[in-house]
């Protein structure tokens, strides 16, 4: 912020003067009321001249405000806002005699953190910065210290009040959820009872159309008896005209039979018969017949009539059963169309229930929801914030604990360094006797296996040649077997040659069988030799291949045991290699930490030194402005006589010159200012406002060349306007 006042001044510097001719100068304070890190619209801003509440004013659009303070007086200026901390700021124009008539300007933020509800923070009443003039700076600056004292108190506070503040948000959150919850309860109970409502309508409607079916059903069972009983009523009446109909038939036959035996008998009576008595006696005959046939056809006229009577009954009474079927019809037909009005409209009311009830939970919803968006994104800021306070402060405490332990660590280097030198020493040595012990043990096992295959070996050649020898000591039986029957035989032969020569010719085939005999037993006894050198050979492979099998099992034991020696020792180096890795992972690790730690160090001496580079420029700055100042006051000395500030100038004569009634707006462009002047002609009102606004950003507003506010000016304008209509 100092920095930002040392610029101002700079620009205002730069641009010519501070100072406008007004009699006497003022401080134009303009800032921006934050909360959240956003423009606060609307807050009260109350100006006290010690106790007297002198000005009112309300945060514009992105929390902006401008005040003009007198000069020589001590204002207290408070900031507030409902739901927000009250703050307040004191300031002292007072200045020097030869500054009285300057124009000064400062630019600050005032942040109003949110306050929970019914809560009061201590020390309300006590300012949260003071601002002075400055005799080195040559401007209004704030107390540093009393500043960084009250914001530390204030962030205690502010953590406190947003503590307070998230359990108020949460309470009314659940409250509202529970309101929520409960309107939502009560729609979905109107809702079922809507629901039980029309299922109970459309069983009544339902019940009244089983209702209207039975009593359909009912006429209908009574024009179908009606329709049978004029069927049976026709087929009777049919019945009884086709049984008059054969009776006449019958007894106009039966007279004929009659007529005709009659007429025979008189024939065969006498053909002599008196012709008046043939004639009488036909004539009562005819009579006879005439009465039968008119008896019948009377009786046919009365089933006619009964049966027309019968027809004209059943007639009426279907005209009667159609009558009251279409009656009835025309009943059931509007008291289907009222109940289908009836639930047309109650399907219609249903309808709007439904999307009553449907946009009502959809806006409480929309509500709920977005009343959650906007808390849990205000939740996120002020964790966001939070965390970043903490962030910072764990920063600031990291810092400080790497600035403590630098020196513990930069004593405990050497040991370090020492201490893992000698880590590697050993861990190289005992890698060293590990890899002597393994190759050691590696040798000592290669020899007992040497060892123990060149016994292994010296048996199985033993075996072999016990093996080999008792083939050749089998075979060699086998020959002498062979030789000794080859021998016996021989001597056989020459004793039968020899008994040949002195045995006589009887003697000679007891002699030869004797022979035969021999033979045969020789070459039983050679085929037993050889069979029992056969076995014995057998039997010495089958006991050679037990032992090689003992000694190839011997062999593979002896081999796994070495493999598992092997593996031992593979086992112990790899443990070893891993815990080596490991120690050297510890070891640098701590490395990169120290590394870190001087690293650190060594950002917080370039910072230092940064810092200190940045004052000694600030004060050559410092220096340059002073340079400027004063060359600049030169400048003025020698310009007294034309001051480019002095507004008069701008002022419209109206007595001079001609203007018609209205209002007159024209932009005035210079060298390092923009003028908007604004010429006002009423019968009431003569009058020129001027907004001068300057390259360096500064902006003021004069009525006929004496100073105003900004709302004085912008009010004037616009009630002009509206009078005037333009």
């Amino acid at each position: 912020m100092r920095l930002a006042t040392v610029i101002i001044i700079c620009f205002q510097l730069l641009s010519a003067s501070v100072a406008f001719g007004q009699k006497e100068g003022y401080l134009e304070v303009l800032g921006t009321v934050l909360q959240e890190g956003k423009g606060l619209e609307g807050a009260d801003i109350k100006v006290l001249k010690g106790s007297e509440n002198t000005d009112n004013v309300l945060t514009a659009s992105g929390g902006k405000f401008i005040i003009n303070l007198d000069l020589g007086h001590t204002y207290t200026i408070i900031f507030s806002k409902n739901g927000s901390i009250t703050k307040s700021v004191v300031i002292d124009t007072k200045v020097p005699e030869e500054y009285k008539d300057q124009l000064f300007s400062y630019k600050f933020k005032m942040d109003l953190f949110k306050a929970p509800e019914g809560a009061t923070p201590p020390d309300v009443d006590k300012p949260v910065a003071k601002l002075a003039f400055s005799d080195t700076y040559e401007d209004f600056d704030y107390d540093v210290e009393f500043s960084k004292s009250r914001k530390a108190e204030l962030e205690t506070v502010k953590v406190q009040m947003a503590q307070e503040v998230a359990l108020q948000e949460t309470r009314k959150k659940a409250a509202a959820d529970k309101a929520r919850q409960d309107s939502l309860a009560i729609v979905r109970e109107k809702q079922i009872a809507d629901q039980q409502a029309l299922l109970a309508a459309q069983k009544e409607k339902e019940a009244e159309v089983a209702k209207e079916k039975a009593k359909q059903a009912q006429i209908g069972a009574a024009m179908l008896a009606a329709e049978n009983a004029k069927k049976d009523s026709i087929a009777a009446a049919e019945k009884i005209a086709k049984a008059l109909e054969t009776a006449r038939l019958a007894r106009e036959k039966a007279v004929q039979d009659s007529l005709a035996n009659v007429m025979a008998k008189q024939r065969q009576d006498s053909l002599a018969s008196a012709k008046e008595k043939d004639r009488l006696e036909l004539l009562a005959l005819q009579k006879a017949s005439q009465d039968s046939v008119n008896t019948a056809r009377e009786n046919a006229r009365l089933a006619e009539i009964a049966r027309q009577a019968r027809e004209k009954a059943t007639s009426d009474s279907l005209a009667v059963v159609k009558e009251k079927e279409r009656q009835d019809q025309l009943a059931q037909a509007a008291i289907a169309e009222k109940k289908k009005q009836e639930d047309l409209a109650a399907a219609e009311k249903l309808r709007q229930e439904e999307l009553a009830a449907a946009k009502e939970k959809a806006r409480l919803d929309s509500i709920a929801a977005e009343k959650l968006k906007q808390e849990e994104l205000a939740a996120a800021k002020e964790k966001a914030r939070l965390d970043a306070i903490a962030a910072d402060k764990a920063k600031q405490d990291e810092i400080a604990r790497l600035a403590k332990e630098k020196a513990a660590a930069d004593a405990l280097t050497a040991q370090k360094e020492k201490a893992r030198q000698d880590s590697i020493a050993t861990a190289a040595e005992n890698a060293r006797l590990a890899a002597v012990a393994a190759d050691k043990a590696k040798q000592e096992e290669n020899a007992r296996i040497a060892k123990e295959k060149a016994a292994a070996d010296a048996l199985a050649a033993q075996k072999e040649k016990t093996r080999q020898d008792s083939i050749t000591t089998a075979n060699e039986n086998a020959r002498l077997a062979a030789v000794a029957a080859d021998k016996a035989k021989k001597e056989e032969d020459a004793r039968i040659a020899k008994e040949k020569a002195a045995a006589n010719a009887a003697l000679a085939a007891q002699q030869a069988k004797a022979r035969q005999d021999s033979i045969a037993t020789a070459n039983e006894n050679a085929r037993l030799a050889a069979l029992a050198a056969d076995k014995a050979k057998q039997d010495e492979l089958a006991r050679l291949a037990k032992e090689k099998a003992a000694a190839d099992a011997l062999v593979a034991q002896q081999l796994k045991a070495r493999q598992d020696s092997i593996a031992t020792a593979k086992e112990k180096a790899r443990l070893d290699e891993i815990a080596r890795v490991e120690k050297e992972k510890v070891d640098q690790a701590e490395k990169i930490k120290l590394e870190q730690a001087q690293l650190q160090l060594a950002a917080k001496e370039a910072a230092e030194a940064k810092k200190r580079d940045a004052e000694a420029a600030e004060k050559k700055r410092l220096a340059d402005i002073q340079a400027q100042k004063e060359a600049l006051a030169k400048t003025q000395q020698a310009e007294q006589k034309k001051n480019p500030n002095d507004l008069s100038s701008y002022k419209f004569d109206f007595d001079k010159e001609f203007i018609p009634e209205g209002i007159k707006e024209e932009t005035i462009t210079e060298q390092n200012r923009t003028i908007l002047r604004t010429i006002v002609n009423s019968k009431e009102v003569k009058a020129t406002y001027l907004k001068v606004m300057y390259s360096y950003g500064g902006v003021f507003f004069f009525k006929n060349a004496v100073s105003m506010t900004e709302n004085a000016y912008n009010q004037d304008i616009n009630n002009f306007k509206k009078i005037l209509k333009q």
